[in-house]
């Protein structure tokens, strides 16, 4: 389910503005050494309900070559971004271990914050993604 290799990064943002709304940009990753696409790209839409559908769909499907191929859409996130909730202040430090990939979340969040607001009714069953150190190999991303 990854960015199919012949796709240009302006391809690939018309493709998902054309399903969930405006782009500001589109990126397609590239092995630095070999100079070669991943098979991964970063879309950067202009509105969070744009960024919500997409996350909400998880797949996307595009006609390359007369062959139809799908794209699995996963949350990028971000290194040392503060908490949503309370920028650090509850917890004592500003940068959070997790972050809700859920689409009626999508926020980052410490430890302490996370406790609180994912024993709400509807939350429960919502699963972090770990940015720790030593979680950082195997994240998302």
């Amino acid at each position: 389910a990854a960015v199919p290799r012949p796709l240009k990064a302006s391809e690939l943002g018309s493709v998902f503005e054309a399903h969930f709304g405006n782009v500001c940009s589109a990126n397609i990753e590239v092995d630095q050494e070999l100079k070669y696409p991943k098979g991964a790209g970063r879309i950067v839409f202009a509105n969070r309900e744009s960024y919500k559908a997409a996350m909400r769909q998880r797949l996307v499907e595009i006609l390359i070559d007369e062959s139809k191929k799908r794209m699995e859409i996963k949350p990028y996130v971000l290194e040392n971004m503060p908490c949503d909730h309370c920028n650090g202040i509850s917890c004592g430090s500003p940068l959070p271990t997790y972050f809700c990939a859920d689409p009626d979340c999508l926020e980052y969040f410490c430890p302490r914050c996370w406790g609180e607001i994912h024993i709400l009714p509807g939350k429960l069953g919502h699963q972090p993604i770990l940015k720790s150190s030593d979680a950082r190999r195997g994240s998302s991303n």
